[in-house]
Formats: structure tokens, sequence, C-alpha cells
């Protein structure tokens, strides 16, 4: 996977399940949920096809050990894995309950784990019982299932429990840190938690009269653009709201914050946005990572809305309404285009219906997922699965999801249906849901895939490149701005559908933006007393940062490589040196202050721009949008990028020596070899090759030669790839080399005092500079380079007469090195005997001496003292 891209790595299709149902008064849809007990999604195929005669208002699909579909009056709970006899891939339908009669499912069912592997089953339910009609939550658990294999094959009605409220519920959702209580959302904007038996409510929070929720969502404070602001045990609960104006149209007026402290039981409003925008959304979705608000409105326009928040248990959120929200066209997706092919049948379409065809879902920590249909004609459409990073709304792949042939064709009025969501493991999985039906059909088909990818942190320079083929993707004219042709097609050149209105891909712009503006933008916000100096300044760097997107637009509109490189250099020079000024202007301080805190700026600066680590790479997935070029990025900036280390050997395809070459500099050359580590063998000969056969007089050839195989031979290298790498020389290019090693080995072994400096560790270093001077690499590393060389092209060189002089000289040489190391080495093993017996001796005397020591202390207690404690004689032995 190379550095700043997103790709799909496999997509294979998991189940594929047709369904048929006995319709009942309204349209299926379906919705996806994973446990988070599975680790791997694995390949899955359906080995039959089962028939449910039931009728369907919302479906659910708990992708993890089992699979349960559910429909209006029926739960089914399927296994996927292994067949254990034959090991097998397959899918086998386990146990399911009946709902009861009068009871009817309006939400999709979530599921929660308890402790010894238990689960609850949670949906909203229409109750027609009594002849009365109310809302509730229903619940059950797995006890309540009917196995299969029983004699009684059919369904066991379960009663579960229910739990009724008075007013209509929204949606039910499960805390994701405290998994034991539940919220429920109602459409008025009231919150109330309840913990998971339905019995007790631990707080509410008092519903709006004049807002309806249309939309909400969870997600941890944690990993979030909120992880400075709350606790990471609470939970946000984020509704878009829209007030209700005359008749029955809605206006999205309002973005609810509310903070829950699940410990404590207490739900609170911490912040209100206000967003003007229609309601009549296709999709949403936010990306807590970004503070991204995704929103797909039913024009095909998509808008990305970033709310920032400072630092601070005080801070609130805000949308900056300068910069705007990122207008993104799509107007060949489905129901976009319907306007040129929209039936009777399609114009009474329900609004749940017509916003469930099309689907977005944050992905890592700063990607798009989008996932619809598009039209390919006026019967067939095609399932496409976009991946869009978050910072510079570029299109990073584009991959089609394949279906079986039935149900390719679109009929007039039929609906299709989407979902996404991504696995929460680091699987890195994400699944895809599809579903077709008709208004007048029994048939409801439900394919749901698999599909793994791999994603790294986006940088600007690869948002550049990826910012040049957006420009043929959408049809956008360069020099204004304006989208020429809507259209989301594959190809990237041709438009499908038509939008009425035109839509432009990000707000405008001054061509003229420069460090002034970046300075201005800053100063806007006032410094937090409640930080640190560094912290602050850490926090003037990451607004600078927001602000490359803007520098993206620019380089694209630049004309010419000078245009290009003056506004890359004007965001780099902001981002270091005078990113110093601005912090101190901003912040009132001295030039003291500066010199104080000099060591934090400096430490705040290396986590900077300069050692992010921004790369260049080249997407591995088809998406049909092009390659990068070699040649898109003048001298200058290629130059500051490889002095910065922000460029790698896989910034192009082929290599970044290959794309060098074309530019025919050697200081680029030169420096690239020095400077990038992961320069790879092949790209080492493939410089020399260049040497060889650059068109040049004869001792300007022979001085490139020396150069490029100076920079080959002297750069760290895994030597079984060079070997492998040097057998691409021919035979021509291989005796050059070789006569350039013969010439450089003769010059260093001109006299002896010269090979004697060489082979001195004393003089060593003093050796590597006159080398270096001179181009020429040191003895050790030109043999060590010869022998893979010889080891390479071995038969050549033996049926070549004119090296055989060099090989018997060599070969002379090396015996020579070789009887000289053979005296050390006996030398060597002389004095290691004298020394072990020297160490043995000592050793021997040492515990003698303790020894007779031992038996003087002994012995003492049994002298003959004569009456005044005095020997009168002792007796000492030694051994010589």
């Amino acid at each position: 996977m190379k550095p700043g891209a997103v790709t799909v790595l496999s997509s294979h299709e998991i189940i594929e399940c047709v369904k048929t149902i006995e319709r009942w008064n309204s349209q299926p849809s379906i919705s996806l949920c994973v446990n988070a007990n599975e680790n791997v999604i694995e390949q899955m195929t359906m080995e039959e096809e089962e028939s449910v005669a039931s009728g369907s208002t919302g479906g659910t699909v708990i992708l993890g050990d089992n699979v349960v579909v559910t429909e209006e009056s029926e739960i089914c709970v399927y296994f996927i894995g292994l067949d254990s006899p034959n090991r097998s891939r397959t899918i086998k339908r386990l146990r399911s309950i009946q709902i009861p009669s009068g009871l009817r499912l309006c939400s999709p069912v979530k599921c929660l784990e308890l402790p010894l592997s238990a689960r609850n089953f949670y949906s909203i339910v229409e109750d027609t019982r009594n002849g009365r009609v109310g809302m509730g939550i229903w619940s059950c658990t797995d006890a309540d299932f009917q196995k299969e294999e029983s004699e009684s094959m059919s369904a066991r009605v379960c009663e579960g429990n229910i739990k009724k409220f008075d007013f209509p519920i929204f949606s039910v959702e499960i805390s994701p840190t405290r998994p034991h209580d539940l919220l429920l959302i109602n459409e008025g904007g009231g919150i109330s938690l309840i913990t998971n038996d339905l019995t007790h409510i631990r707080d509410e929070y008092n519903p709006s009269r004049t807002q309806t929720v249309r939309w909400c969502t969870l997600f941890s404070p944690k990993s979030s653009f909120l992880s400075s602001s709350f606790s990471s045990k609470d939970i946000i609960l984020l509704t878009l709201s829209s007030s209700k104006l005359d008749g029955n149209s809605h206006s999205v007026g309002r973005l609810d914050f509310y903070h829950i402290r699940c410990k404590k039981g207490v739900i609170g409003l911490w912040a209100s946005l206000q967003i003007e925008d229609e309601a009549n959304f296709i999709s949403c979705g936010f990306h807590p990572s970004l503070g991204q608000l995704s929103v797909i409105d039913q024009a095909g326009v998509w808008k990305i809305y970033r709310i920032h928040c400072h630092p601070g248990k005080n801070a609130t959120p805000y949308i900056n309404k300068s910069s705007g929200a990122i207008v993104l066209p799509l107007g060949g997706f489905l129901p976009f285009s319907l306007a040129n092919h929209q039936t009777t049948q399609q114009k009474s379409l329900p609004k749940k219906q017509v916003r469930d065809m099309i689907s977005i879902k944050p992905l890592g920590s700063s990607f798009w997922a989008l996932l619809g249909a598009r039209k390919i004609n006026d019967t067939d459409v095609e399932h496409v699965l976009s991946i869009w990073d978050g910072i510079y709304f570029t299109l990073q792949t584009e991959h089609i999801v394949e279906v079986s042939e039935r149900i390719k064709h679109v009929l007039a009025g039929e609906i299709l249906a989407y979902q996404l969501l991504s696995t929460p493991l680091e699987s890195s999985h994400l699944i895809l849901a599809t579903q077709r039906s008709t208004p007048n059909s029994e048939f409801m088909n439900i394919s749901i895939h698999s599909c793994q990818y791999a994603s790294e942190k986006m940088t600007m320079l690869h948002a550049v490149d990826r910012m040049k083929y957006m420009v043929k993707y959408f049809g956008i004219d360069v020099n204004d701005g304006i989208s020429a042709g809507q259209g989301f097609t594959r190809s990237g050149y041709d438009a499908v559908g038509h939008l009425d209105c035109v839509c432009k891909i990000t707000l405008e712009m001054s061509r003229a933006w420069g460090t002034s503006e970046i300075v201005r933008h800053v100063l806007k916000t006032p410094p937090d007393s409640s930080q640190t100096i560094l912290q602050n300044y850490e926090t003037t760097l990451a607004q600078l940062e927001n602000l490359e997107s803007h520098t993206v637009i620019n380089m694209l509109s630049s004309s010419n490589p000078d245009e290009f490189t003056k506004y890359f250099m004007e965001y780099v020079d902001t981002k270091t040196s005078e990113a110093k000024e601005v912090f101190q202007k901003r912040y009132s301080l001295s030039e003291r202050d500066m010199k104080i805190y000099e060591e934090e700026v400096e430490r705040a600066q290396v986590n900077g721009f300069q050692k992010r680590g921004v790369k260049r790479s080249s997407s591995d997935g088809n998406d049909g949008v092009g390659k990068p070029q070699s040649d898109f990025f003048s001298f200058r900036v290629i130059k500051y990028l490889i002095e910065h280390n922000m460029l790698y050997d896989n910034a192009v395809e082929g290599g970044i020596i290959k794309a060098l070459v074309a530019l025919n500099n050697w200081h680029l050359l030169r420096l690239t070899v020095l400077t990038v580590r992961d320069i790879s063998e092949y790209s080492l000969i493939s410089l020399i090759k260049h040497a060889i056969a650059t068109p040049r007089k004869d001792h300007g050839k022979n001085l490139l030669l020396q150069r490029c195989l100076s920079l080959a031979i002297c750069k760290s290298r895994n030597k079984m790839l060079m070997r492998y790498s040097l057998q691409e020389l021919t035979v021509r290019e291989m005796i050059e080399v070789f006569k350039t090693l013969v010439r450089w080995f003769g010059m260093l072994m001109k006299d002896e005092e010269t090979r004697g400096r060489i082979l001195s560790e004393s003089n060593e270093q003093s050796m590597a500079k006159k080398t270096q001077k001179s181009n020429i690499p040191r003895l050790e590393h030109i043999l060590e380079f010869l022998s893979l060389l010889l080891d390479a092209h071995f038969t050549t060189v033996i049926l070549s007469p004119s090296l055989h002089p060099f090989l018997t000289s060599l070969n002379e040489y090396t015996s020579s090195e070789l009887s000289k190391c053979q005296s050390l080495q006996k030398l060597h093993g002389h004095l290691y005997d004298f020394h072990r017996k020297h160490v043995k001796i000592q050793k021997e005397k040492e515990e003698k001496k303790l020894g007779v020591g031992r038996e003087k202390i002994t012995r003492k207690a049994f002298v003959h003292t004569g009456g005044n404690d005095i020997p009168s004689y002792s007796i000492e032995v030694f051994k010589l």
C-alpha cells in the first residue's frame, strides 16, 4: 500500500438473498448493523434461495457470528461460515421467531450484546391491537428464538416485551460506552435515557414543539474533534432538525449537540448550530474525527460542513461562514437523473425510499465512502462505491460493485435502496447492502457484499494530483471553476444526466490568495488563556493546515509551472518562517519571550508541515481516472520536497529515479539518491543504464557514468536484490561498468603507500574524504560491488578475453591479501593459546592462595602454643 492513497483492495459478494415477499402496504427497506465480536468477514456464497411469505416494512441484517434478516412479521437467524464436516462455506437458517399478530416493526432491529454471550433485540413497533394504534419499543432475547432443527419447523410466536410511550419515537439507540442504557429519540426532539429492560427512565430532555427530528447519530468524544472538551466515557448525540413552516414544507435549521453523562444518567443540550439548507435531503452523515456534516440534497448536490471547536471544556462548536461548505455535484447518480426519466409511479415515491437511494458513511480517520446507483443507459444501472478524502475533498477511488444479471435492468417505477457500514474492528471492511423492489411486485432482491479497504493519512501533495484529474472527472472549466457538464461518470470524461442549476465544485476564491490572507484568517481567533505557549503555537499551526484545501484550488488554477511554484512556495513560507511571526503577533510576545520559548517553538515546528511526511503516491485501484504524471511538479518544488524528506521512491509510477531521469537534471538525481532512503536496487541500475545510454562525448560520458556508478555503489542496498538487478545489464553495459571499476581499482592500487592508507583504520576517515572528492568509492565498496557483478555476469566475464588481465591481477591481489589474513589468523591463534594458559595459571594461583588461608584459619584452634598463644612452629608448602 503506497502512502497517501486509498485503494479498494478486493470486493466479493458474501451473500445474495432473493426474497419472495407477499406485499402489504408499503415499500421494504434494509438496514445493517455489525456484531463487534466478528473479526474477519470472509467470502460466502448463498447455496439456496429462501422463500418467506410475509409482509415487510423494515429489515435488518446483523453481520457477525450470525445474520439476522428481519421482516415485518418474522425474524430469521442465519449462520454464515465454514461447515464443520466438509469445511465448505455455507449459509444455514438456524432459528426464527414470529412477531405477534397486530404488531408491525417500524424500524430496524438493534442488537445489544450482554454478559455471558446473551443478546437483546430492540425495535420500534406499531401496535394495532385492541382497536388502538400506539407506538412502543419491542424487545426479545436469544431465548425467544425457535431452533429450526426441532420437530416443529414453524416459527414460534414471540410476545416479547413491549413498552408503550405516549409520544412518537424517531429512533432507538444503544450507548457505545454504557450498553446497559438505551436512548429514545422523540420525533419532536425529546430524548429519554432508559435502562435496557425498558422499566426505568433515568433522565429525559423535554421535546421542542417547533422542531422535527430528521436525522440523528451517536458518537464517543474519544478520538473525535471534541476529544479535549469531554470525558471519553461520555457520549454525544447529534440531531438534525427542521422547523415547521406552512403546510408540509420543512426547512432544516438546527444542528443540536446533546451531552449525555451515562454514568450519572444526565442529558443536557450542549450547543446548537444554525444551518440554512433544505430539509429534503437524500442522505446524511457525520464524521466525528473531522467534525464534518455531510448532506446530499434532492438536487444532487453534496455539501460538507466543517464544524470547528476550540480546545477546552468551555468551548462551543461553530461553522466558519467565511469558508462556507464544500459543494460537489453528483448529477449522474440516481435519483438525481430521475428528472429525465421520471414516471408517474416515481413521482409518488415515499420520501423515505427516495432517501435510501444513496448512502454515505465516514471511513477511517479522514475519508468518506459513497454508495449509489448510476445509470448506464435507459434500462441498466451500475452500483458504484466511491471513496473521497475528507480533508481536500478529492476522489480517491471508484469501484463498481458486481451484482447478478437479474438485477441489472431497472424497470419503470423500480426502487433501489442502499446502505453502507464499516466494521468497528481493524479488519478494515465495508459492508454494502443493495436492495431492489417494485411497487406492484412480490419480489424483493437483497444483496450484501463485503469490501476490504486500506487507507493512509491524506496529504496535500497527493490531493493536488487527484484534483488535477477531478477536472476531467467532473467536466470542470479551470478558467472559471464552474462545472460545464455535471455528471458522476466512470470514465471521468462524459457527463451522465443533467442538473438545471449550475453547481461549483468549491466556493469561489481569489487567485491572488497569499500569505496575508492566512495571517488575517488566523488573527481572527482569540488566544486561549488556559493553554500553554506550546499548545497555543500548535493550535496556530493546526489552523494554518485547515487552509491547505484552498491552496490546492489555487495550484489547480495555475496556468504554468512557475505560477504553481509561486503558490506552493507562498504556502510553505507561511507554514514555516512566517508562522513564528503570526504566533508572536497573535499572543503579543516580545523578542525576549520568543527566545525564552524558542526550544518549545522549534519542537512544535518539527511537528508542523516540514516533518509531516507529505508524500505523493499513485492509486492502486482500477478507478479509471488516470495515474499521476511524472512532469507535474516543477524543479524548485521537487527540490524542496526532496531536501525536506517529503518525497519517496514510490511517488510516481516506476520510481522517482525514472521520473527524474526524464528531467535530465544531474543535481536532482544526485540529491535524490543521497537523500531518499527507499530507492530500490532496480532504480539504481536504471540510473547506470541511463548514464551509459546518454549520447555524449567520451570524456563527458565517462564522467557521468562514474558519478552514477559511485552513487549506486555507496548507496545502502540489499545484496541479493542488487545481484538480481545487475542481471538487467546487457553485455555491452556490463563491460562499461567493469572497465570503470578496473580504472578505479588501478588508481587506488597505484602505490603501496596509498594501498596501506586505505586498509588502515587510523587513516580511514582521511581516505574517505579523498575518495569522495574524486567521486571514487572506497576500495572495500568497489570490491563488494565487483563481487556482485561477477556473480551476476560470471559467464560473460570468462568469455571476454580483454577482461582476463584484470582478473589475473585481481586474483594476485586477493591471494596476497588472503595470505596476509592467514598469517594474521595463525598469529592470532598463538596469542590466544598463550593468553588462555596465562589465565589458567593465574586462576590456579588465586585458588591456592585462598585455600592456604582457609587452612590456617581452621588449624589455629589445634596448634600447640606453649602456654602463651604463640605457635612454636609452622610449616608452609609451596608448589612451583
